[in-house]
């Protein structure tokens, strides 16, 4: 198709075709038909013979860094557009181009100036491309561990995404938002506080909200911290400035003007916000660190070394699934866990305390020799004292079937020392119940709130722990901040923290509650707006968006009340996933402990989901989910009558159902319905009948001393 003379020229001059690459259309059209069959070297080779023919021209460079980024030489496209630019630095196209060629041949850190240029340049009339850019910048925050970044970026790409990119922008920022890998707080938008400045400097000021909205942040923070050096009685700027160095990636500036704006703002729940985000970034660039050590050593026979581990009270092989390994890595031939003390029986486990459980010290994988590389073996685990007696062990236990590689192990990952109490690991009997588990961590829990953290002196805090800290009004704001922090942590490891009790025994005030207005959208507001939110003022709409939101986020302890005040509101009804948010409710009460809770939610699930005439899979799946819940406490008297029906019922319409069944059944220490046989009698005592029927669905299984076998088709 030929190209429209008074259309924009393609090379990105701003003028009309016809007064600008004329002469070149139509050797652009049939290269340009190349490039849509991908016969990519053939464009380039005919871009190259029309570059002698026609040179300087930006069209012609600009495609060909096109298709050379396209095909991944995004270092010979950064060195055609290089000279390019420099006599020509006017060249926007070019100058986007380029930023993406660098970003992707040297990286974040060469490429960020030329990026920036790029937003400031390109933004308006190349959209999707500075879209494309900010998308990859966010990949590169990511990977750093710059969550605020990652996501102020992803926000930045969706902004100037075409339609027909915006969709999977917007799924990469939903992921985002879900993945808990990163603490809560930082999985949020954060607004820019609106600030009045004298009217001299309101042209400094309104540059520095451009430059922030196209993802120049570095340059708006400056600005913004000058104005804030001059004017010392507004303390949004120098928030404002650590939340755009934040959203550049400069976790550890930003958290200094953070800490300066806690401590100036007037307003109790911001001051203790910007120090909650401070705090966090304090604990990603700590310096203070707790190391993961590992030893390597080769072995000349794998298996009499396992036959040898095998024989050690203090070590116990684990299980290794089949998908255990990532594609393309090897797989372990054993992994063992060295305990601090002999592995227990299926009898100790119902006695379990924390004082008894068996505690791992490190861990020992073996792998089979592979091509030319000789069997081998790492052990692994925090730097201290555990490990140092995990390492002894292993050496006097393998004696020579073990060559060590040095005296000295290696460091391979790092943590803030302050997470050490985190970080946990048990041996439990493999029939130790459900419940019994559940309690030993809620118990250890308990150890970590009440005990370990109270006590713990905390750089956020000055060097004071959280109890010193309280007798001290000064610190209010940081001793408040310090506890959402430790909400954070928590809900990483899926752990409710009840915050409102925790700082009730420190001394501390709760946050006030928000009232919205009906005009007020919810998610303009950050996570922690949002979770002091009346979640009960709220309108239909914004219940509807709260609910949402909290679904994604997944902060246990906001997103229960909210789902039970959605569940009460029943103009909201129709538009809810019901399914989802009793699912989701059952989750949470059984993940905290909270079993009879749980056991309401399937209740009231199987009322007002299935109906008169349910389908087969509906009811199946909730009693499905009723029976791992009950196997948790396997002396809970409705346990019986729930395996006789699923053997009764459920095993003959899904035969792969049993196996999967008694291996969890074992594994909780409860004998199978199939093994013994009772669950294949029933008898109707209602009726009289001593002599057996057949049980159906809807009526509770009898029993009695005699029955009948009921068979499929009888």
């Amino acid at each position: 198709m030929a190209y429209d003379p008074y259309a924009l020229c393609p090379c990105g001059s701003g003028k009309k075709l016809k007064f600008c690459c004329q002469n070149i259309a139509d050797d652009m059209e049939r290269i340009n038909r190349l490039i849509e069959d991908n016969q990519f070297r053939a464009a380039l080779k005919q871009l190259e013979t029309l570059d002698k023919r026609q040179p300087d021209s930006e069209w012609i460079t600009t495609t060909r860094a096109l298709i050379l980024i396209e095909t991944g030489e995004a270092i010979t496209a950064r060195d055609l557009l290089r000279p390019w630019l420099q006599a020509h630095p006017e060249g926007e196209f070019a100058t986007v181009l380029f930023a993406l060629a660098q970003m992707q041949a040297e990286g974040y850190d060469a490429a960020k100036k030329s990026i920036q240029r790029a937003y400031q340049k390109g933004a308006k009339k190349f959209p999707g491309l500075v879209s494309g850019l900010a998308g990859t910048v966010a990949l590169a925050m990511q990977e750093r561990g710059q969550a605020l970044a990652a996501r102020e970026c992803l926000s930045l790409a969706l902004r100037f995404a075409s339609e027909r990119d915006r969709q999977d922008i917007f799924v990469r920022l939903v992921e985002f938002d879900n993945d808990a890998e990163f603490f809560y707080p930082l999985r949020s938008m954060h607004p820019l506080p609106a600030t009045e400045v004298p009217a001299e400097l309101d042209k400094d000021y309104k540059r520095a909200m451009k430059l922030s909205a196209i993802g120049c942040w570095d340059m708006a923070a400056d600005l913004l911290s000058s104005l804030a050096e001059k004017l010392p009685d507004r303390p949004g700027l120098i928030q404002a400035s650590g939340l755009c160095r934040a959203w550049d990636g400069d976790s550890k500036r930003a958290a200094v003007d953070l800490h300066t704006a806690a401590a100036k703002l007037s307003d109790r729940a911001a001051a203790v916000e910007c120090e909650v985000l401070a705090q966090l970034f304090d604990l990603i660039d700590a310096t203070d660190l707790c190391a993961l050590l590992s030893q390597d050593g080769t072995i000349p026979s794998v298996s009499r070394l396992l036959t040898t581990l095998d024989d050690q009270p203090q070590m116990v092989r684990l299980p290794l699934p089949p998908d255990a390994v990532p594609e393309g890595q090897l797989t372990p031939a054993a992994v063992y866990n060295v305990l601090d003390r002999p592995v227990l029986t299926k009898a100790d486990a119902l006695a379990l305390s924390l004082k008894t459980v068996p505690r791992v010290r490190a861990n020992i994988i073996i792998y089979d020799a592979h091509d030319d590389e000789p069997a081998r073996l790492t052990l692994s685990g925090l730097a201290g004292g555990e490990f140092e007696a995990a390492l002894e062990h292993a050496k006097s236990v393998a004696g020579d079937q073990v060559v060590w590689s040095s005296d000295t192990p290696e460091t391979v990952q790092e943590f803030p020392r302050e997470m050490q109490i985190f970080a946990w690991q048990w041996s439990l009997p493999p029939q130790t119940p459900m419940g019994k588990r559940h309690e030993l961590e809620r118990q250890q829990w308990q150890v970590v709130i009440n005990e370990a953290w109270p006590n713990q002196a905390q750089i956020a805090l000055g060097g004071l722990s959280p109890l010193d800290a309280a007798k001290q009004p000064e610190m209010s704001t940081r001793l408040t901040a310090a506890v959402y922090v430790l909400d954070a942590v928590c809900e990483q490891r899926r752990h409710s923290l009840d915050v409102p009790a925790l700082l009730g025994r420190l001394g501390l005030e709760p946050l006030p509650t928000l009232t919205l207005s009906a005009d007020t959208a919810p998610n303009t507001l950050s996570l922690l707006q949002l979770h002091r939110v009346n979640i009960s003022a709220l309108t239909d709409p914004q219940l509807l968006s709260v609910v949402n939101r909290a679904l994604l986020i997944h902060h246990d302890a906001f997103l229960q009340p909210v789902l039970e005040t959605a569940l009460q509101r029943t103009s909201c009804l129709e538009q809810l996933d019901l399914a989802r948010i009793y699912q989701t409710l059952v989750d949470i009460c059984f993940q905290h402990g909270q079993l009879d809770a749980a056991l309401h939610w399937i209740g009231e699930a199987k009322e007002k989901l299935l109906g008169p005439q349910p389908t087969f899979e509906q009811i199946w799946t909730w009693e499905l989910r009723e029976l791992m819940l009950r196997l948790t406490n396997p002396d809970d008297p409705k346990l019986p009558a729930l395996l006789q029906k699923f053997a009764v019922f459920y095993g003959p319409k899904i035969p792969q159902l049993r196996g999967y069944l008694e291996a969890i059944l074992k594994e909780a220490g409860v004998e199978s319905p199939w093994t013994t046989g009772a669950g294949l009698i029933t008898t109707d005592l209602a009726s009289g009948n001593t002599e057996g029927s057949l049980w159906t669905p809807g009526r509770e299984p009898a029993t009695a001393a005699a029955g009948k076998l009921w068979l499929p088709g009888q």
